[in-house]
């Protein structure tokens, strides 16, 4: 009994560390990346150990608790990169391991997402997802008109669509979307809740952005072959600024996989009059990696972290199994 209370402590001291002068754990934010990868292991406590390989729990029944046994992330909030790697032999074929990375800090206008699932095992599970978040303002120069291409290029076995992935009881199948959005606000930033759980940055501006308005949009819905290329059209107006928010989400079980790391890639054609905002010069990162020996208090936190995860496995899993 007193193990659970020590930890809870620990915890509470790290948190008071890190955020006592962010109420409510707020970051302001004009730019931003996260990846999230997830590992499930699709057997119940039964099947393991009898060594059964049939998956009797996820898709197969519905059940996704205690199926969980590995969760990494990488949240870089004021940032523009992140990158997250799993160890499991469950998120791997071949040479493969399930990783995610985004990068967003090289040429205006682009954002850059690599990513793959990867399982060779037939009750393995995986997921892994990206997104970065990209600013710009506009000093009225150029044409109000313009065109963000969204290109999506990858390999994968097993494909299906999400309805069938969600209902393909034990069968090998793998799943891929992506979506981008490019909203604008009145203001150059807005709030997020550093969180270790997936959240979409342009849902977070809807609800604390100043003036939030989506300009244009894409989702992938079922993407059932590569490439996927599209275009958005939207127009500029000044005195508000502008937002590109993209993501891809990778799922892959039972023996399938996908490979990704050919990219994703939003690019804006025409950068006249634009100028992206700059990354934070203090970034905040959370992360369940091995923290920087010189940084104490993430230190503290990534344990945490790894402390929640070690309780979630035991229990029910509070992530819906759709984002995990």
């Amino acid at each position: 009994m007193a193990q659970p209370i020590v930890s809870r402590l620990f915890c509470a001291v790290a948190g008071i560390l890190m955020f006592s002068s962010a109420p409510a754990f707020a970051i302001t934010v004009s730019n931003a990346a996260h990846t999230f990868s997830f590992v499930r292991d699709c057997r119940s406590a039964a099947s393991r150990v009898l060594g059964s390989t049939v998956p009797d729990k996820c898709e197969a029944s519905g059940d996704f608790s205690s199926t969980k046994v590995e969760e990494t992330y990488d949240g870089n909030y004021g940032g523009l990169v992140a990158s997250n790697l799993t160890t499991s032999t469950l998120a791997s074929s071949g040479l493969d391991q399930t990783r995610s990375y985004v990068d967003a800090s090289g040429a205006l206008g682009v954002l850059t997402i690599k990513q793959g699932a990867f399982t060779s095992l037939p009750y393995a599970r995986v997921s892994s997802h990206s997104e970065a978040l990209q600013s710009y303002s506009w000093d009225g120069l150029g044409s109000s008109n313009r065109t963000l291409n969204a290109a999506i290029n990858f390999t994968a076995t097993d494909l299906i669509g999400k309805s069938l992935f969600d209902t393909s009881g034990d069968t090998a199948a793998s799943f891929v979307t992506g979506t981008v959005r490019v909203f604008s606000l009145l203001t150059t930033s807005f709030d997020v809740t550093p969180s270790a759980e997936f959240q979409n940055f342009s849902d977070q501006a809807f609800l604390t952005g100043a003036g939030y308005q989506l300009e244009a949009s894409f989702d992938s819905g079922d993407v059932l072959g590569s490439p996927l290329s599209n275009n958005l059209n939207f127009n500029l107006q000044t005195g508000r600024y502008y937002f590109i928010d993209s993501y891809l989400g990778l799922w892959a079980k039972f023996g399938a996989s996908i490979d990704a790391t050919h990219t994703f890639t939003t690019t804006i054609g025409d950068m006249t009059g634009l100028t992206a905002a700059s990354p934070s010069d203090q970034p905040l990162e959370i992360t369940n990696k091995v923290p920087e020996p010189a940084s104490l208090t993430l230190s503290l936190l990534g344990l945490c972290s790894l402390i929640a995860v070690s309780r979630r496995r035991k229990g029910s899993d509070r992530l819906s199994p759709f984002f995990s």
